[in-house]
C-alpha cells in the first residue's frame, strides 16, 4: 500500500485494514480503512511525526477528547482512538461524499438553495458545539463534508474549549491564532484570547459568501489589503456580485461579517434563522435535485403527450 506506513498498518493488527491515503495536513494524515470487526469503512486520522504545529500531540489528544463529547448528526462521529507504532490516531466515520472545497473547485459557486441548506446544517453543528463550550476555530470548505443527505463538520484539530472547560495552550494577544487566515474573524487574526462562538459565525459567513459568489469577502481588493479591510470595512453584498440573491440573505451575511463582534450575529442558530427567513426554499442541500420518482413521472408524462400528438 503506497504511502501507508507499514509499521503503523501492521500495528493496527486485524482490527483496521488501511486502504489508502485520502488527505493530509500540517498536523495529520487521514486514511480510509476497513473496520474488519464491524464490516464498515472508516477514516483513520494519524498524527504526523513531523507535524508542523506547536503542541501537535497535545492538540491531537484534545481533539480526540472533544470529539468524544460531541454527538450530533452534522458532526463526523468518533468511533475509536489509540496509540500504535509510536503514533497517535483516532477512528471516525468515513463520509463517502466530497468536501465542500472540492465541490467549489469544480463548480465555482453553488445554487442559492444548496448553499443556504449547507450553512443551515453547519450552523446546527456549531450551535450544538458552542452550547457545550467548544468553538471550532477552523470553519472552512475543506472541513465541511457533503454526504448524501446532509453536510457534516469535520476536523476539530484547532478547536478550543471556553468557559469552565478551558484548557490547553493559550494564544498570545497580538499573534495570529491557529486556523486558516482567509476565513478567520478579525479577533482571531490578532490572537484574542477571549474568543467565543461569534468567531465561528464569521468564518461560516465567509464560507457562505464564497459559495454564493465564488469569491472571498474583500477579494476584489487584491493583495494583502483584504486582511486590513477585514478590520474596518463591510464587503460588497453578495447580491451585488450575483443576481437573484434575496436582500434578506445579503443583510444576514453582512451582519455576520461585521468587523466588530459586538454588532455581529450573536449565534450560529441566529445566523441560520435569519437566512431561513429569506424567501428561498430549503428543501435539500443538494439544490432541490428532483427525485428519481419525479423524473420518471415527468418522462412518462412527456411520452404520453408525444404519443397523443402522433396519433392525431
Amino acid at each position: 500500500m503506497a504511502g501507508v506506513p507499514s509499521e503503523f498498518s501492521a500495528a493496527l493488527g486485524p482490527r483496521y485494514r488501511i486502504e489508502r491515503e485520502v488527505g493530509a495536513g500540517r498536523m495529520s494524515t487521514v486514511y480510509v480503512a476497513e473496520d474488519q470487526r464491524h464490516g464498515r469503512r472508516v477514516a483513520v486520522k494519524v498524527l504526523r511525526p513531523d507535524a508542523a504545529v506547536r503542541h501537535a500531540d497535545v492538540r491531537f489528544v484534545r481533539e480526540t477528547k472533544l470529539l468524544a463529547q460531541l454527538e450530533h448528526r452534522n458532526i463526523v462521529p468518533l468511533y475509536d482512538s489509540g496509540y500504535a507504532a509510536g503514533r497517535l490516531y483516532y477512528v471516525s466515520s468515513y463520509v463517502a461524499g466530497e468536501s465542500l472545497r472540492k465541490r467549489l473547485d469544480r463548480a465555482g459557486s453553488l445554487p442559492i438553495q444548496e448553499a443556504l441548506a449547507i450553512v443551515r446544517d453547519v450552523a446546527e453543528a456549531l450551535e450544538y458545539a458552542h452550547r457545550r463550550g467548544v468553538i471550532h476555530r477552523d470553519v472552512k470548505p475543506e472541513n465541511i463534508l457533503l454526504a448524501e443527505d446532509r453536510a457534516l463538520v469535520a476536523d476539530f484539530g484547532f478547536a478550543k474549549t471556553i468557559g469552565p472547560l478551558t484548557a490547553g495552550p493559550v494564544t498570545t494577544v497580538g499573534r495570529p491564532g491557529p486556523g486558516t487566515p482567509r476565513y478567520m474573524s478579525p479577533e482571531q487574526c490578532v490572537g484574542d484570547q477571549e474568543l467565543d462562538g461569534r468567531t465561528d459565525v464569521y468564518s461560516l459567513a465567509v464560507v457562505l459568501y464564497e459559495m454564493l459568489t465564488g469569491k472571498l469577502p474583500h477579494a476584489e481588493e487584491g493583495g494583502g489589503i483584504a486582511s486590513v479591510l477585514r478590520f474596518t470595512a463591510t464587503p460588497a453584498p453578495p447580491g451585488s456580485l450575483r443576481r437573484g440573491i434575496p436582500s434578506r440573505v445579503d443583510a444576514a451575511v453582512l451582519r455576520a461579517l461585521a468587523p466588530d463582534r459586538t454588532t455581529r450575529t450573536a449565534t450560529a442558530r441566529e445566523f441560520a434563522q435569519e437566512l431561513m427567513a429569506a424567501d428561498v426554499p430549503l428543501d435539500s442541500w443538494e439544490g432541490r435535485r428532483p427525485s428519481p420518482a419525479i423524473i420518471a413521472a415527468a418522462i412518462l408524462a412527456i411520452g404520453a403527450i408525444v404519443a397523443a400528438a402522433l396519433l392525431r
